[in-house]
């Protein structure tokens, strides 16, 4: 199913949510990302996996995104104000920002993940795999084949058996495919901390070093 679908990036035509299209991409591809640093990775992905443990994933997945600084959280960051019951800056973010982002991730957890995901990519100016687009749209059309069918199984009570195996197989793929989004995520993290802690010590120990030692042979 997932070789027929698109793997080219859509703008939203409201521009309520921004398209990345840029040359810089993750350091690893959703479906190779829970086994990129094992088992680290596959951690983060086990935790969004199991549904009784992916609203706390996900709280701390957008805590490690913002730096541990929660003054810079806003109702899903801002990217999903598509609702007059969450938006940004209205929901008592300010006065309990660890409550408010723990409700979040717990009542709409498919939100959670991908504001985390596009405020990331908006950070470092990320652009998304062809594979991964995929893999998003994919379980975007089995969410809405799974509505399609619990809607005729109220008009026709036979095909409830159907509708609750089509539920299923689209819940697990959901919580695979966010699993490594947020696998992804945070192995991204991981590496721009890094990446700029090492460039910091670089710029650091050549301001210490005498110019007439820097220079050298090329090879």
């Amino acid at each position: 199913m997932c070789c027929i679908i698109s793997g080219e990036p859509i703008d939203d035509p409201n521009g309520r949510i921004k398209t990345f299209q840029t040359s810089t991409k993750f350091q690893t591809d959703m479906l190779n990302a829970p086994c990129v640093d094992c088992p680290y990775s596959f951690c983060w992905c086990l935790g969004q996996f199991i549904p009784f443990t992916c609203g706390i994933t996900q709280w701390c997945l957008r805590y490690k995104a913002l730096g541990g600084d929660l003054t810079k959280y806003s109702c899903f960051q801002g990217y999903f104000n598509i609702c007059c019951c969450f938006k940004a800056g209205q929901c008592c973010e300010e006065s309990c920002p660890h409550l408010c982002l723990f409700l979040e991730a717990c009542i709409c957890n498919f939100a959670a993940v991908s504001a985390s995901r596009i405020y990331v990519m908006e950070k470092y100016d990320l652009s998304s795999d062809p594979c991964d687009y995929r893999l998003i749209r994919c379980n975007n059309c089995l969410q809405m084949l799974s509505c399609i069918c619990f809607i005729a199984s109220i008009i026709d009570p036979s095909l409830r058996d159907l509708a609750q195996i089509i539920n299923n197989i689209a819940d697990l793929f959901y919580h695979c495919v966010s699993g490594c989004m947020t696998a992804q995520v945070a192995y991204e993290l991981d590496y721009q901390t890094s990446g700029r802690r090492t460039e910091l010590m670089q710029a650091q120990v050549a301001q210490a070093i005498p110019y007439e030692t820097q220079k050298g042979p090329l090879y």
